[in-house]
């Protein structure tokens, strides 16, 4: 078994990597296995794909291509009728012969630590898979996907406040592998607090909860160029309900009624998993480019403003970090943990959830400042500091050590200290 000091043989495991849907959760995973390469570990991730292909080396880390062998691709489940989603998800967390192919990538590579991310589409079977090996398990929280369908603990234009049955169901299934995870970790304390208040990880010990943040690495441009005329608001992320489009759009539509001095835009960046013609048709009149999906940093470049109006509870809200890297102030709503985020830069710029007139008065106020009055990048340093690649390394390099030590003869005997849990310095 490898000591604190010697590398080590790190397998990711999520349900999508690069170049596949390139959310949150594949981002972090990313810088996680490349940063891992770099410092000298030898570094796999293991991703679901629609056909099997082979193995590759991508930015110095090996990637192990598994075919997904569920009834759906996961990029394309949104085009289904509702009830063939719901046997989809069913058949995924019991398919056996997924977590038999991510037994054989186990078998081949013999990695030291497991560390598991989204298991939207991945059955919970492979934790037992890594228990049966040996091999430590590190499980990161990055949403609520071991206690709902959708992974957002929300329907039907709100945040649910108790489990429907069908989650109960398919998170009791999942609930009976949680005993093979040596190590969890949360994005948020916010998100370990969702999981114990449903039940889960709440005998565990607090050596074995750790609250890391997401990494964030962007380097923002000495100089931003020249900018468009037009003042430009910004979105970054999934065109969907609960991320609070709808809003968005309304507040524009607002916005422009009330005949701004000031020429304004909204470039959207993102996908619609069910299809874009529903929000073009929403957004028709006002100055609102879809753009589909784009390069973070470029994009975030382009912008004077970010807004990020989630109605649901964002776990993390990396978009909202990786603006403020680049220089780039936002607008968000009070939900999850962005406002704790967001108000230690710029207070007035948190609005509550789902107010239309909330987030287009201060769309206005943003306007009628101008660019001059917008904070100005080192107000972001304390956050950035917080989320260096470094920093989130070095956290999970003990959470790693300590998972392994959990496989070893006598361990029920091991103890550290409480949780460290990673905070954004007041």
């Amino acid at each position: 078994m490898a000591s604190s000091g010697k590398p080590l043989r790190i397998l990711h495991l999520g349900s999508l990597y690069a170049p596949y849907s390139f959310g949150g959760a594949e981002r972090v995973t990313e810088i996680l296995a490349e940063h891992q390469a770099a410092a000298g570990h030898e570094v796999a991730v293991a991703h679901l794909v629609p056909a099997p292909q082979h193995d590759s080396v991508r930015n110095g880390v090996q990637i192990k291509p598994v075919a997904h062998r569920n009834l759906l691709w996961i990029e394309e489940t949104g085009k289904f009728p509702a009830p063939l989603r719901v046997i989809n998800k069913v058949c995924s967390i019991f398919n056996v012969l997924i977590a038999s192919d991510v037994g054989a990538i186990l078998d081949r590579f013999k990695p030291h630590v497991l560390h598991t991310h989204s298991m939207v589409e991945l059955p919970p079977m492979v934790w037992a898979e890594a228990r049966k090996r040996g091999i430590g398990v590190v499980h990161t929280l990055h949403d609520y996907d071991l206690l709902c369908v959708r992974a957002a603990l929300f329907r039907n234009g709100k945040t649910c406040e108790r489990q429907h049955a069908g989650c109960s169901v398919i998170s009791a299934w999942k609930q009976r592998f949680q005993a093979n995870i040596d190590v969890v970790v949360a994005v948020s304390k916010h998100v370990l607090d969702i999981h114990e208040q449903y039940g889960l990880f709440k005998g565990l010990p607090a050596e074995r909860k750790r609250v890391i943040l997401n990494p964030v690495a962007m380097t923002p441009p000495k100089d931003r160029g020249p900018r468009e005329k037009t003042f430009t608001f910004g979105y970054l992320g999934s065109i969907k309900t609960e991320k609070g489009m709808d809003v968005l759009i309304e507040a524009c539509r607002a916005l422009e009624a009330s005949r701004p001095e000031t020429g304004w835009q909204l470039k959207i960046a993102g996908n619609a998993p069910g299809g874009m013609a529903p929000w073009l048709e929403k957004a028709k009149g006002l100055p609102i480019e879809f753009l589909g999906f784009q390069n973070a940093p470029d994009f975030l470049s382009s912008i004077d403003v970010l807004v990020v109006p989630s109605i649901w509870a964002e776990p993390f809200g990396l978009t909202v970090i990786e603006s403020f890297a680049m220089g780039v102030p936002v607008i968000c709503s009070d939900v999850g943990v962005m406002p704790d985020i967001v108000g230690r830069v710029t207070p007035d710029c948190v609005v509550p959830a789902s107010d239309v007139n909330a987030l287009a008065g201060r769309m206005q106020g943003v306007l009628t400042q101008g660019r001059d009055a917008l904070p100005k990048p080192p107000a972001f340093d304390t956050v950035i500091e917080a989320v260096k690649p470094a920093r989130i390394l070095d956290q999970y390099m003990d959470a790693y050590h300590h998972a392994i030590t959990m496989t070893e003869p006598g361990r029920a005997g091991k103890t550290e200290p409480d949780v460290r849990e990673a905070r954004i310095a007041p």
